[in-house]
């Protein structure tokens, strides 16, 4: 049912995204309407003839532009097929890379329904989000674009709306879902979600059934759930935890107690996503305050810097970092210093990519991935992202292991237009975490560089990640994200113990001067006197044995540094 002209309500601040028509014009569906027996809650879907140009409704910037399927309103399968400006081959790869070895998946999604999701941040911190698009031009992640500008074509949204049409929807700037018709000065039947008061104090019943409900999402899902704690300390914690809510149990003390759960498994990506009541929000720590925006530098004649405090950059980010280093490559600096100190991650993609310009050999970024099982997992009902979802379906087992596996035969290659082919210093110190950890163990791995500082986070030898459930426990109505998938990175325990994080050649020592950064920055004036000195990598590696010289040496540096900064103020103080 379409409606025609809908009465303005307030005044406009956004543009209408259908070039060629009037605001208010053909929309098929506001929110609070029904799409078939799915609840539409905050989409503004608009039709008009396949092709039609679409513009952007406002100025801001580009943070999303990817091919997506909606498998309902609230579930989409995100392609890694980069958008150009031919649709058809697009879709054609996107086919392809559903089928291995003459063998499909995902053969619940219709291509026919696939299209760009686009999102436009705005100076406010909202975003705009513009899906059922066809492209028309290659946009980038970070690109800042006009009201009115195009942004692509009319095509088709969603398998359960046969007319082509678009979706508009807003998130507010703390990701809530936001009201989309209203900028459009349309009389808006968008209703806010109503935030749910969670209950300050759990019965003994609801409490058990909670937790008991966690325990066995975990067994399900979670990967390698004894990896790190044996499965007899793993029960006897669970009975211990179950002993403290017999009596009933305030649900800040269960939330507490749910996080004591997730620690003695042990790991990064394993978290509870909810504030516990009454109590203030335990921040992360950062011992020091370096690294906090991206920063492309010269240090010297022979020495780059590249600061990257995320993976989860942009992509014209990302195209700085590369013209930097065509630039320091063509000037014939012998000497980068990557600074991943207090990165905590971000897509893999973006990871391999700035790999791929200091690799001096191809190579595989993962050796297998590994789950529990196929299909619809028993916990997904209580989940709020995968109920009734079937996963993993392109998974094999293999004889004499548990669980299902899916191998990686794809290595990636050096970049050829910027590579960067001398030596190589990475910082990492403990809030180094996910892909920062990996591109360390990469550097380690293929004897790329030499790694400063101090052992990070995450483990080098696999992790959990990928596809993730958000648990929503009913009774207390904690959130806890479960990694359904065992990312392997490398199977050699000869040089790092398993269980351990990327360990440095040249270990640095947390110091209170790094912590108060009276003297700058204690562990880049490290690297840099390893530089001047010409210490690097040996071959064959470091003996262990040498470790002991390092940390005098570093020790020697830091009261060096110390000794320096204090004679040069007593001589200034001095009359």
């Amino acid at each position: 049912m379409l409606f025609v002209g809908v009465a303005a309500f307030a005044e406009a601040t956004f543009l209408w995204p259908i070039k060629s028509a009037e605001t208010g014009e053909n929309i098929l569906f506001r929110p609070q309407e029904y799409i078939g027996n799915e609840l539409n809650f905050g989409n503004l879907i608009i039709h008009a003839p396949k092709g039609t140009v679409v513009q952007a409704p406002a100025d801001g910037v580009v943070t999303t532009f990817t091919y997506v399927y909606w498998h309902s309103l609230t579930r989409s399968a995100w392609f890694g097929q980069r958008p150009t400006t031919n649709f058809e081959e697009d879709i054609e790869a996107i086919q392809q890379s559903m089928c291995i070895g003459g063998q499909c998946f995902n053969q619940d999604i219709d291509v026919n329904f696939v299209s760009i999701n686009f999102a436009i941040r705005l100076q406010d911190g909202r975003t705009i989000w513009i899906g059922g698009l066809h492209p028309t031009r290659i946009f980038r992640t970070g690109e800042r674009i006009q009201r009115g500008d195009i942004i692509g074509t009319v095509g088709y949204f969603y398998h359960a709306i046969p007319q082509p049409a678009i979706n508009i929807s807003i998130s507010e700037r703390g990701g809530t879902v936001g009201d989309p018709m209203s900028p459009f000065g349309l009389r808006s039947t968008f209703i806010p979600p109503r935030i749910q008061q969670p209950r300050t104090n759990l019965t003994a019943e609801q409490a058990t059934n909670d937790f008991t409900i966690l325990v066995d999402a975990l067994r399900e899902g979670f990967p390698g759930l004894f990896d790190f704690v044996t499965e007899q300390d793993f029960v006897a914690h669970v009975s211990q935890a179950l002993a403290q809510m017999k009596n009933g149990i305030r649900t800040a003390d269960f939330h507490s107690i749910v996080a004591g759960l997730i620690r003695i498994v042990r790991d990064e990506h394993l978290v509870v996503l909810s504030r516990p009541p009454d109590r203030a929000v335990r921040q992360h720590t950062d011992f020091t305050t370096i690294n906090n925006e991206l920063s492309l530098k010269k240090l010297s004649d022979s020495v780059a810097f590249l600061g990257l405090p995320t993976f989860g950059i942009t992509q014209t980010q990302q195209d700085e970092i590369a013209e930097f280093i065509a630039s320091i490559t063509e000037k014939n600096i012998q000497n980068l210093i990557i600074d991943l100190r207090n990165n905590r991650g971000g897509p893999e993609a973006v990871l391999q990519r700035l790999f791929s310009f200091i690799a001096q050999q191809p190579f595989y970024a993962w050796q297998y991935n590994q789950v529990n099982r196929r299909g619809v997992f028993d916990f997904f009902e209580y989940t709020t992202n995968f109920a009734g979802v079937n996963l993993f379906s392109e998974f094999e087992p293999e004889q004499g292991r548990e669980g299902y596996f899916s191998r990686n035969i794809t290595a990636i290659y050096p970049n050829e237009t910027m590579n960067f082919s001398g030596r190589v210093y990475v910082l990492v110190n403990e809030n180094s975490l996910s892909a920062s950890s990996i591109f360390a163990g990469l550097v380690h791995k293929h004897r790329r560089g030499a790694i400063v500082g101090r052992e990070t986070g995450s483990t080098y030898h696999q992790m959990k990640a990928l596809q993730q459930a958000v648990l929503r426990l009913p009774y207390s109505q904690i959130d806890v994200n479960i990694p359904l998938v065992k990312v392997v990175f490398d199977t050699d325990t000869s040089r790092i113990p398993f269980g351990r994080g990327v360990l440095p050649d040249f270990p640095f020592p947390l110091s209170l001067d790094e912590m108060a950064s009276v003297n700058g920055d204690a562990m880049l004036s490290f690297a840099k006197y390893l530089i001047e000195n010409g210490y690097y990598l040996q071959e064959p590696e470091q003996p262990k044995q040498n470790r002991g010289i390092f940390l005098i040496l570093v020790l020697s540096v830091v009261i060096g540094i110390y000794l320096g900064v204090w004679h040069k103020r007593r001589k200034k103080n001095t009359p």
